[in-house]
């Protein structure tokens, strides 16, 4: 039988006007709210109330020293945290914590609670399913159930199904806030079991096995390896078995090869994985296996159906012909990509992965702005309308975080180091022709002034 019971959830944070607005958001959804201003009223709530969904303020997050999300009385409630540009340097301690998101309070308020509903609802399915697998696996006789009972290896193996439900409910989060390769990382980096991993794939002639390069403390520095022949039917045993030898002398313990298909025909993905030899034997990696090509196909059905509705990429004539539209509600904001093609230019030898940048960058503009109000002036300037309302919160935090995002990681054949000073830099356009033509003669300019810099280097 269907539950009617409303979901109830607290919000603990000192600033008044912002729980109102999420509140606002969750009552609109016919949810119930409660709002505490400080962290010793809603610890002392949690001894009469149980809140499915419990979000956060960082700032308020500490009593007597400790985080109130170590308190074992939200053991069983999700968590969110709320942050902005002063409080968010206090994240840290949350990125190890199993949780459903976080709310930038000088974001879209909607937009981000939805985010996390979303990711509450996957974790609720997923939840679902494996206590469909444990209900499949109690179906016996209760003759057998009493047996199974007193058998210490059903204990262990219910323990180590739960271990591995408890990965895949904290990869579903991360699926909510980051892509495919990150969101496994970033999971990997927090389970136990595994020691280090590499994320390999084919390269487009299926020659080779390329490293992802992914940035998490356990991430194995595995080099290109060779695989022969063209595998253009994907990555199979002959690969896996060739990989398998090479990455085998970087690691100490079990090396162990997990596959991931969108089908269940052919593997696009090749995780490798260094785990102790009791987890070896003793966690279901069949039932991993299986799950995270189950998570993968799914990313890429969301991709798709998001790529299907995505309207087509705009040019500098579609922007060109809504500057003929002039409104006092609009203003332009332009990302300077300069410092790339600057650098390329005057760097003998010298790689740039531009479609990997340009699938990320899309990605991170989403967290800003309407994607479909991005238009691409040329390879070395991209331009954002946004509404009045939206500049002056996004003005500030557009410049700083696009001015420390590290665009070093996408070059090859070249040290860190001589990339570090490279930018992409965020200014405000004069939302009209002119304003857009001198924007673009200044960038000519700087690129000018760079390459002549270089020249007598």
């Amino acid at each position: 039988m269907k539950s009617n019971k409303r979901l109830e959830v607290a919000i603990l944070s000192s600033n008044l006007s912002l729980a109102r607005k999420i509140s606002e958001v969750f009552k609109k959804l016919d949810m119930i709210t409660h709002t505490y201003e400080n962290a010793s009223d809603f610890l002392n709530s949690l001894n009469a109330n149980h809140f499915e969904l419990c979000l956060i303020d960082i700032k308020n997050s500490k009593y007597q020293d400790q985080s109130v999300a170590l308190d074992k009385r939200l053991d069983d409630s999700n968590l969110a945290f709320i942050y902005d540009q002063d409080s968010e340097k206090y994240l840290g301690p949350t990125y190890t914590t199993n949780h459903l998101g976080y709310v930038n309070a000088e974001g879209s308020i909607a937009g981000q609670i939805k985010n996390i509903l979303f990711n509450y609802n996957g974790k609720k399915k997923l939840m679902a399913e494996f206590e469909q697998y444990k209900s499949f696996h109690a179906s016996y006789s209760d003759k057998t159930k009493t047996l199974y009972a007193k058998n210490e290896s059903l204990k262990e193996s219910l323990y180590n199904i739960t271990r591995i439900k408890d990965f895949f409910i904290d990869l579903e989060t991360e699926l909510g806030q980051f892509s495919f390769s990150i969101a496994l990382s970033n999971s990997l980096t927090k389970f136990e079991a595994v020691k280090s991993y590499a994320l390999l794939k084919l390269n487009d002639s299926g020659t080779k096995l390329i490293n992802l390069d992914l940035d998490g403390k356990k991430s194995l520095d595995v080099p290109s390896i060779w695989v022969g022949k063209n595998n253009d039917v994907g990555i199979g045993d002959e690969c896996i078995s060739v990989a398998s030898s090479i990455i085998e002398p970087f690691v100490d313990e079990t090396l162990l090869c997990v596959t991931v298909s969108k089908n269940n025909v052919s593997a696009d993905l090749l995780l490798v994985l260094e785990i102790s030899e009791a987890d070896a034997y003793t966690l279901d990696w069949n039932l991993f296996e299986q799950f995270l090509s189950g998570k993968y196909s799914q990313m890429l059905t969301r991709l798709g159906d998001y790529e299907k509705k995505s309207t087509p990429e705009k040019s500098i004539f579609n922007l060109l012909d809504d500057l003929g539209h002039v409104s006092s509600d609009d203003h332009l904001l332009g990302i300077d990509l300069s410092d790339i093609s600057d650098f390329l230019e005057v760097k003998f030898g010298a790689s740039f992965n531009y479609l990997k940048f340009w699938q990320d960058m899309k990605t991170y503009m989403k967290t800003f702005f309407n994607i479909d109000d991005l238009y691409i002036v040329d390879h070395n300037l991209l331009c954002a309308k946004v509404s009045k309302d939206d500049f002056a919160i996004l003005f500030d935090s557009m410049k700083s975080s696009f001015n420390s995002y590290d665009i070093g990681k996408y070059f090859s054949d070249i040290s860190r180091s001589e990339v570090s000073a490279l930018k992409l830099r965020v200014s405000e356009i004069p939302y009209s022709h002119f304003g857009l033509v001198q924007k673009k003669k200044e960038i000519e300019n700087t690129t000018e002034v760079f390459k002549m810099r270089e020249s007598t280097l």
